[in-house]
């Protein structure tokens, strides 16, 4: 402790040297306690900086961080002072903690000695809600208990509020923040997950240099607002349920004014997000401003102003040049409204997605629209592959045309047209170099992978091909069809190489053996056919199958093969022994399309009963069951990485979905009809999908 008179001796003002502490302080052995130390930081300033007149609090520190003494100061704040980090070192008696949440049994011991009920996992959901800050259990435990008696899973059910003493502590941070630092932790709640530096730096429609915003994401460090997962910054849930609050109320207030900020600044939601992560900033974001403005001005007073906000946002450069023409297009079709003649010339219209929706006699002369996604005009897709450099995604189409998509940017990059009937079946030969299809008009056809541009038509089959496949070499090409026969060809060529006839029965599916010493064939007696590719000699049948055999698969290790077919189960082979191992079933339906993860040992299939399914191969058991489709799902495939795994159906859409999680994170319109097949390219850069639309399309998996 310091004696009375000890503290009559202290400098009157806090701006003035101070020596007289640090000489007490190290004749007596003390604590000195500064406890809220943000409560004098300067609003609008980098984390830390001093109110005016509070600079001696930071000398004090300082003095006492770098003067031998006996004591001890603590300092408790919610932003580090400036200057502090430069006192810390490994051999430094100055130490700073980042306090972290209570773990989930600490959070449970407050919510225990509250008196509240409910099953551990509901207790640990509310724990990982509030962060597991200690004050904001105590409040909601409160609450639960007054108006839930005492049930965490009935206030689950409801919404959990942000406290006022909670939402005050973040109304004076956020009161203090620099303007970039609000700008920046807008975005992080439109992300809405991890988020790097350069894409929180393409985000701001103020070009700032990027050192300023790895220096304002410091400052939010700082300030205890701001969490880094990996290369990713992110915020705490309360952080990120009080920040999108914010932007909700503000973007309604600003609209309602005609005094556009954030609105302009922001987008409400990206195109180009995954989907679970539009879908949530649709949820969260877009759907309250629309539901507010509406209950405020009327539906069609909230037409009427946003239909008018074009020609504000074109006499205002800086406006002409924002997120405000997306975000309001993205709000107009949100509630519903017709688009005919909406005038959108000349304006940045970012992050807008128009997949399936009929928008017909919007004017976007000179518009731009960077970020924004469209659906191309083309039939169903039944077939899709990546190329095997991961940069292309490509297509077959209904219509007989096979597309090429950009990864690098989704669009559309090339359409090779010949067939004249939809096209079944699309794959790269394994150097990527070319592309062999199989179509409905009885044609084999070899395009150049660079030009799109048909090198080859092999002409044999008297009714339609269904499946092609190259062996390893890349020498040899097979292909199965409704004529009854499986037939090998030279794909450099063209010449016919060898007829494998099966009497009575059509073939719909075929693949080589990884080591290219064996060639599988399923047809419509739901039987395995082999056959020696050099010797082209018949080697077994296996019968298993009830009905079609639609689908085969083989792990790139030779070790599995898998068929599937209308018996709604999957069989499972040893493909050295050819014993069947086990059956899996789940399925309610037909199973149309296989494909082996990477690791050799998941497997994905997808069925008429409109799932997809991924499976554990050693214990049987399915891991994921992913829905979403709403009719037949006809093809999947997995990225090369094993980390995401494309499907595509009946019902004109290829999604594309995490294999850890079975989130959804991306849907990739465009296909006005059936898609029919899938497929990653080796690199895992692009991913094709295609249809009865006729087209083949390949997108960015990256985005």
């Amino acid at each position: 402790m310091v004696d009375d008179q000890q503290l009559h001796d202290l400098p009157d003002r806090l701006d003035e040297p101070i020596h007289l502490p640090v000489e007490q302080l190290r004749a007596q052995r003390c604590l000195l306690v500064l406890d809220n130390l943000e409560s004098i930081f300067q609003d609008d300033q980098r984390a830390g900086s001093y109110r005016p007149g509070y600079a001696g609090y930071g000398q004090l520190i300082q003095a006492i961080g770098l003067r031998p003494h006996n004591s001890c100061l603590l300092l408790t704040s919610r932003e580090e002072p400036v200057g502090l980090v430069r006192l810390e070192g490994e051999t430094s008696r100055v130490r700073s903690l980042q306090l972290a949440g209570l773990a989930a049994s600490g959070g449970q011991a407050i919510l225990q000695e509250q008196g509240l009920s409910g099953s551990t996992a509901s207790q640990d959901i509310l724990i990982e809600h509030y962060s597991g800050n200690p004050l904001a259990l105590r409040l909601v435990a409160a609450t639960i208990r007054g108006l839930f008696a005492g049930d965490v899973a009935a206030f689950l059910r409801d919404q959990m509020p942000i406290f006022d003493d909670i939402r005050d502590v973040l109304d004076q941070q956020f009161a203090r923040l620099t303007r970039l630092e609000r700008e920046l932790m807008i975005w992080l709640a439109i992300e809405r997950e991890p988020t790097a530096l350069p894409a929180l730096h393409a985000n701001l429609v103020q070009r700032e240099p990027q050192r300023a915003v790895l220096e304002a994401l410091r400052s939010l460090q700082r300030r205890s607002l701001l969490e880094q997962q990996g290369k990713g910054f992110t915020l705490q849930n309360v952080v990120m349920e009080y920040t999108t609050d914010l932007l909700v109320s503000e973007v309604v207030r600003e609209l309602e004014t005609d005094q556009l900020d954030l609105f302009a600044r922001h987008a409400l939601s990206k195109a180009q997000a995954r989907e679970y992560v539009r879908q949530s900033q649709i949820r969260l974001i877009l759907a309250p401003v629309a539901e507010r403005l509406v209950a405020r001005l009327g539906r069609a007073g909230l037409l009427a102003k946003l239909r008018a906000l074009p020609d504000t946002l074109r006499a205002r450069p800086d406006l002409a040049s924002s997120y405000a023409a997306g975000d309001l297009l993205n709000l107009l079709i949100h509630i519903g409204a017709d688009l005919r003649g909406l005038d959108l010339a000349r304006l940045a219209v970012l992050q807008v997605s128009l997949r399936g929706v009929v928008a017909p006699q919007i004017n976007f002369a000179h518009a731009d629209l960077s970020g924004s996604s469209f659906d191309d005009t083309f039939a169903s897709a039944h077939a899709v592959t990546f190329s095997p450099d991961g940069h292309l995604l490509v297509v077959g189409s209904h219509d007989g045309t096979i597309r090429w998509h950009s990864l690098a940017d989704g669009q559309l990059a090339r359409v090779s047209s010949g067939h004249t009937l939809f096209v079944w079946s699309v794959a790269f030969s394994p150097d990527g170099r070319l592309l062999a299809s199989a179509s409905e008009d009885r044609t084999v056809r070899v395009w150049d992978a660079h030009t799109g541009e048909s090198r080859l038509v092999l002409r044999g089959h008297t009714q339609w091909v269904k499946s092609v496949a190259w062996n390893r070499a890349g020498m040899l090409l097979a292909s199965a069809g409704g004529d009854e026969t499986v037939r090998l060809w030279n794909p450099h060529t063209g010449e016919l190489v060898h007829v494998f006839e099966t009497p009575g029965v059509a073939q719909r599916a075929v693949t080589f053996s990884p080591d290219g010493a064996r060639l599988v064939s399923g047809g419509d007696d739901g039987a395995l056919r082999f056959w020696d590719p050099h010797t082209l000699q018949p080697l077994s049948v296996l019968r298993q199958h009830a009905g079609w055999l639609r689908s085969l698969a083989w792990s790139a290790d030779g070790a599995l093969l898998a068929s599937a077919g209308d018996g709604q189960s999957i069989s499972l082979w040893d493909a050295r022994t050819m014993q069947l191992l086990r059956t899996l079933s789940g399925h309610a339906n037909a199973v149309l399309s296989l494909a082996f993860h990477p690791d050799n040992r998941h497997l994905a299939s997808t069925s008429s009963d409109q799932t997809l399914r991924v499976w554990d191969t050693q214990t049987g058991q399915t891991l994921h069951t992913l829905t979403g489709h709403t009719s037949w799902v006809y093809a999947t495939a997995f990225h090369p990485s094993g980390a995401l795994l494309a499907s595509s159906g009946q019902d004109q859409a290829v999604r594309v979905w995490d294999t850890r999680t079975g989130q959804l994170i991306s849907m990739l319109g465009g296909h006005i009809s059936w898609v029919e097949a899938v497929a990653f390219s080796a690199d895992g850069e692009l991913v094709a999908g295609s249809g009865q639309d006729h087209t083949v399309r390949i997108w960015d998996a990256r985005t």
